[in-house]
């Protein structure tokens, strides 16, 4: 029975994984270079990838602790590796979307500083006598 719900499981996860395939492709196909529809396809790619990887290690953390039995040693082992697994791939997530927000601010920033003429201006504490 525990082995048919992995099965189960991992049929959902495929048709998932086709069904938003698909669905990125057609707005991949749709959206042009550097438009704000390219950018939120970027977005929902990025987290389709994370959340499809973490939904593989945890299907496979589960058949490790159905394989392992009830041996305690060897399921804090498998459950151990896999919060490691999901810890490592979402913090690396979250860190490059973050960098590459702040990068795309700054670049943005910067245009509209060139598009203003090139001047910028700085804040002063004290105001001009």
């Amino acid at each position: 029975m525990e082995i048919a719900v992995i099965v189960g499981v991992g049929v959902i996860l495929v048709c998932i994984i086709i069904g938003t395939t698909i669905a990125l492709v057609t707005l991949a196909r749709k959206a042009q270079s550097g438009d704000a529809l390219s950018e939120q396809i970027r977005s929902i790619a990025g987290m389709f990838v994370v959340v499809t990887a973490v939904a593989a290690l945890l299907t496979v953390a589960a058949w490790g602790v159905q394989a392992s039995g009830k041996g305690t040693e060897q399921t804090v082992t498998v459950l151990t590796s896999a919060f490691t697994a999901v810890t490592s791939i979402t913090t690396a997530y979250l860190g490059i979307r973050a960098a590459s927000n702040t990068a795309r601010r700054a670049i943005d920033r910067q245009n509209r500083g060139a598009e203003d003429g090139g001047a910028t201006r700085v804040p002063t504490s004290n105001p001009p006598h």
